[in-house]
This record gives structure tokens, sequence and C-alpha cells, in this order.
């Protein structure tokens, strides 16, 4: 037998509930407008309002005027408002975590690993009084918890007939973990967020049921046999999978269809289903990793694009570090030619990753002891949680389709040692500065160069 014909599916694990939270700004003045986040010249984000009008992620901006006209743009150059909230909301979550399994991806994004605390509970479920159930948050202190109805799943539900059977263990799991995440996301909307939730047993599945019901629902994967989790994979466009990036798609897309595709590599639009590619007859293991090959290609990527075509995915949440180990800022540019441009955008970028330090890594100074004059208003005393040793400058060749030549995803590095004025923390955060001063932050990056 010809090994490329062997298609038997992977095995995949069930023994794990997994939430996937995507939170959205809720500022009651733009709540119904359509919004954007600008960056440059494209859309960096939009939300739901604005898709519903057919603005698109990545667009470029004068095409998203023209599609809606009065669409209200946001400035996304600076991210640290962003990264504030995604911190404190990721700090919210964590603290309902037994294992510490919290995971940010992205801004807006967060996977919590809940398996402990939800098996924990559906040992405590009474049978005879699941109206009046009761889910404890904590393993110390049996008072901490909220009552719920056991009898049905919290939001949405796909996959089965949306009845609990309860002589089912993962079923029972599933609905025990959709009430938790019903709680969470009214936590989170305590905090003014608006917040959807997916409910499944891997990262990849919980993330696309999260997405069926945006921006303000839940969503349960009620996937109790290997059909279930086919037919819910292969309706999804094989470009929304997470875990098959824009060359992927074009490579099994242009196979499956027998012609090339357009050839915008950065484009998130894909006519090909995941069903069309897994139930192709010419598709197998073998057959993926052959395609997939490649100067340049991740190594494992047709075994792992077969499993996400299968539904399955297991890897693990990752603990969040509380202190990264690097911290980095990325841009792009439609090339800097001049020394002057170079010098200005390094600046602004420099800039940019001081901000995210002092986001990152300072934190107030607990040891310090309250001011004896209460009135005095004084700036609350912080400390570095890790000071980093190294600057390193990355770039890649700016190309264009003129240039007839493919990209070259190479980069050129360069490294020095951080000077330590960087660390002081009172020029950055002293206020009475001149009108005709740059900004501390500012001040200090064009010292680094």
């Amino acid at each position: 037998m010809d090994p490329s014909s062997i298609k038997k599916a992977p095995r995949r694990r069930d023994d794990r509930v997994l939430l996937h939270f995507c939170v959205e700004n809720r500022q009651p003045s733009l709540r119904a407008l359509p919004l954007g986040i600008k960056q440059k010249g494209i859309l960096a984000t939009c939300n739901y309002v604005a898709r519903r009008r057919g603005v698109k992620k990545l667009m470029p901006i004068v095409q998203a005027r023209k599609i809606c006209p009065d669409l209200v743009l946001a400035d996304g150059e600076d991210l640290s408002p962003f990264r504030d909230v995604s911190k404190h909301l990721h700090a919210l979550l964590r603290s309902y975590s037994w294992n510490g399994k919290v995971e940010r991806l992205g801004l807006d994004e967060v996977f919590l690993d809940v398996t402990d605390i939800v098996s924990y509970n559906v040992e405590l479920l009474n049978k005879n009084s699941l109206r009046q159930s009761y889910f404890c948050l904590s393993r110390s202190d049996p008072e901490v918890g909220f009552e719920y109805d056991a009898t049905c799943f919290a939001g949405c539900v796909l996959g089965g007939d949306g009845v609990p059977s309860y002589e089912n263990a993962l079923c029972m799991r599933l609905l025990v973990a959709s009430h938790l995440a019903r709680y969470l996301r009214l936590k989170i909307e305590e905090e003014g967020y608006t917040s959807a939730c997916g409910i499944s047993t891997s990262k990849l599945l919980a993330k696309l049921a999260g997405d069926k019901n945006k921006p303000q629902n839940q969503t349960v994967l009620l996937a109790l046999c290997q059909e279930d989790v086919f037919s819910f994979m292969d309706e999804h466009s094989l470009r929304k999978v997470p875990g098959i990036g824009s060359k992927t798609t074009r490579v099994l897309e242009g196979f499956v269809l027998g012609k090339e595709p357009e050839p915008d590599t950065h484009s998130m639009e894909c006519s090909t289903t995941v069903g069309q590619v897994r139930t192709h007859p010419g598709i197998a293991p073998a057959t993926l990793a052959r395609l997939l090959s490649g100067p340049g290609s991740e190594k494992g990527l047709g075994p792992k694009v077969w499993a996400l075509l299968h539904g399955v995915d297991d890897t693990d949440v990752k603990p969040a570090r509380d202190v990264p180990t690097q911290i980095s800022i990325e841009d792009s540019y439609r090339g800097l030619n001049h020394p002057s441009e170079i010098h200005r955008e390094l600046l602004a970028i420099t800039t940019s990753l001081l901000r995210r330090m002092h986001t990152d890594l300072l934190a107030e100074d607990d040891d310090e002891h309250e001011s004896p004059h209460p009135t005095t208003t004084t700036t609350a005393p912080r400390r570095w949680l890790a000071r980093p040793k190294t600057i390193r400058l990355s770039t890649r060749p700016f190309t264009t389709p003129q240039d007839d030549k493919p990209y070259n995803w190479a980069r050129h590095s360069r490294s020095c040692p951080l000077p330590s004025f960087v660390f002081h923390t009172s020029s950055a955060t002293n206020s009475a500065t001149t009108t005709t001063s740059p900004p501390p932050l500012e001040r200090t990056a064009s010292r680094l160069f």
C-alpha cells in the first residue's frame, strides 16, 4: 500500500476542559458605532459593528472608509493602554484558577485550563437536587462560590441536541464548565468589558466555538464523538483555523482546487473549507508533509496540519510568567531610505519599547511605608521587577512586487548592553517638564542612539 494513502485520523484527548475568552471594549459612547484601530495606513482590528458593515481586519483605511464612511478610528500606534487592560483582565481570570494555567493570546484573548476545578465540582453534584447546585471556587473555603442550575447548559450549545446526558462524564464536565464561564464573563462585565467564551476540550476547539456567538455570549461545543468534531471543523474556512497560516492555506487551496489561488499572502480570505481539504482523496499525512516542506518551513508542519484538520490540538495552556523573559516592539515600513527618516522612526519605536518596559516591568513598591502626611500628594514609589541587560535591533529588507524577487525573511540583528540610565524612573515620572522639552521617555530614547 502506498504510504501516502494512509488516512488514519489522529487520536483526540477529551480529558481536559478549556475556556477561551475574547474580550472587547464596552465604552458606552462607542459600543454602537463602527470602530477601527488604525496603525499607519491599515486597520489593525475593528469591532463587530464595523465588520457587519463589510469592514475587515488588515484592510487599508482608505478602502474601509469607502465601505463605511462613518467608521470611527482610534489610534493604535501606542498600545500601552490596551496592554494595561489586558494585564488587568488576565490577572482577574488568573485569580480564579487553581492550577495557574492561564495563557494570554495577544491583547484580547485568554485561555484557561479549568480541568481541576471543574472535575472537583462535578464530584459535588447531587443528582437529586441539580437545580440548586453550588459551584465551589475554593478548596479551603466552601462558602466561596455561586449557585447554579445544573439541569441545563449556560449559554449556547453546538452539537448533540443540547440536552445534558448525566451518564456521560464529558458532557457533565462541559455543563459545569459552562456555568463557570458565565460567572467569569459576568466578572469581566463588572470591569466594563464585553466578552465571548468558548468551552471545549482543546485550545483549537474552544477558540473556534467561542467565535460562533461573539461578541457577548458563550458557546459549548458538545462533541461527544469523533463525527461531531469532524462536522464542526468541516464547515470552517481553512484560513480561520488557528495554526494554519496564509502560506499553508495558499498551498493547500491550490492543491485542492488544482490551480494557483490569489497571490496575496496576507489575505484572510479563503474559499476552501476544512472539509474540502480533509476529505480530498489526495490529502494524507505524507502528502501534507511533502506539500508543506521546503526551506524555512516549520518542522513537523505536515502532521500538525493533519491533526488540526481533524480537530486535534494537544497543546497545553501555558501559565504566563509574572515577568517576561524579553520585551519587544516591531513595526513595518514602506521603505526608509534617508537617515533622517530612520532616526525619526527609531526614536518613535524606542520610545514605545521604553513605555512597554515601564508597563510590564515596573510595580508599586509594597515595602514603602505610607506618607506621614496623608494630605500630601506624592507619586507612589515603584521598583523594577527585572532589569534587561541587552537591547537588540533586528531588521528585514523592504521589497515590493516590482522588485521581481521573493520576500527575504532573513533578519539582520545588532545588540549592545542596555545603559543604566534607562532605569531612572524619577525622570520618566516627573511631570514638571517645560512645554518646549520632549516627554521624559522620548528624552531617554534619544540617548540610546
